[in-house]
C-alpha cells in the first residue's frame, strides 16, 4: 500500500491542477490493493508493478492512459483523464475487456498539492468509483 506521507513528497512535483488530479486518483486506486502497471492501454506479459517515483518522473503518466492490476484478484484496468473545460477533470475508469466502467468529474478551483487530500467529496468519489468498476 502507498502510504500518504510516501505520496505527498512528490506533490511538490506535480504543477498542474489536471496532473494533481489524475495523482490522487492513482494514489486512492493504489491504496485500495490495485498496483500501477505504467502509461498504456495494451497489456503485457512483461508487464511489472510501476514505483510512483518512477511513475511521476516520466512524462507520459498523464497524457496516457494509465493500466492497473488489482493484486488479489489480478483484474485488470484503465484509467483514462481528461481535463475538461471549467476548471475539472473528467476521469474514466474501466475494467478490462470493458465490460465495466465509471466515471467522476472532478473540480479544480481549489486544489493544490497542500490541500489535495482534503478536497471534500473526492475520497468517496474515487471510492465509489473503483467499488462500482470492481463488482
Amino acid at each position: 500500500m502507498t502510504s500518504w506521507d510516501d505520496f505527498r513528497r512528490l506533490l511538490p512535483t506535480i504543477r498542474s491542477r489536471n496532473r494533481l488530479a489524475t495523482a490522487f486518483v492513482h494514489w486512492r486506486l493504489s491504496s485500495n490493493g490495485l498496483e500501477c502497471l505504467g502509461p498504456g492501454e495494451e497489456f503485457g506479459e512483461d508487464d511489472e508493478r510501476m514505483e510512483n517515483e518512477d511513475l511521476f518522473k516520466s512524462f507520459v503518466w498523464d497524457k496516457k492512459p494509465l493500466k492497473y492490476q488489482d493484486k488479489e484478484t489480478k483484474k485488470k484496468f484503465i484509467l483514462r483523464a481528461h481535463p475538461i473545460e471549467d476548471g475539472a477533470s473528467l476521469l474514466v475508469f474501466l475494467d478490462c475487456p470493458g465490460t465495466r466502467a465509471a466515471a467522476i468529474t472532478l473540480d479544480l478551483d481549489q486544489v493544490s498539492s497542500d490541500n489535495i487530500k482534503d478536497v471534500p467529496g473526492w475520497s468517496k468519489k474515487v471510492d465509489d468509483l473503483l467499488e462500482h468498476v470492481r463488482r
